[in-house]
């Protein structure tokens, strides 16, 4: 979790454990409020930060398919001109042709396996992100729960 998301729910935590029961009051807790506010205010200021960085991780996972999709069209040319210089060469032309066709198999797999990379690694980042909203929404419901007691 993100450090400062996780600082400002400790702050958060410490304030409502450290209030101080009344016993006017029935034995609930007085807090102070403008405190607990101005913490919920942070989070809510950090929290766009947290999604700024998803993008930017989706910017990230992009230029790695663009990258790698440039990389496998490169490989696949340079295959292509291997086979069609080994073609030219009349004794080899049978084994240029089976080269050729693996060199661009290999190619082609190789930009399928870094797509297929690039997305996993960017469903992770939204997985964990995406549990990190939810841990914080269920963190600020429970708190404020807790404060509405």
């Amino acid at each position: 979790m993100d450090s400062v998301i996780s600082n400002l729910l400790d702050e958060l935590e410490a304030e409502l454990t450290e209030a101080k029961k009344s016993v006017i009051f029935g034995g609930k807790a007085l807090l102070d409020t403008d405190t607990c506010l101005s913490i919920l205010d942070e989070l809510r200021e950090t929290l766009p930060t947290e999604i700024e960085r998803a993008c930017n991780i989706m910017k990230e996972r992009r230029q790695i398919l663009v990258d790698a999709e440039e990389e496998a069209k490169q490989c696949i040319v340079a295959a292509q001109k291997t086979a069609d210089e080994m073609i030219q060469e009349h004794e080899i032309t049978r084994n240029a042709e089976i080269e050729g066709k693996k060199i661009i198999d290999m190619a082609r797999q190789n930009a399928k396996e870094v797509r297929l990379s690039a997305k996993n690694y960017a469903l992770s980042i939204f997985d964990e992100l995406k549990e990190r909203i939810k841990d914080l929404d269920d963190q600020i419901s429970q708190d404020f729960d807790d404060f509405n007691k």
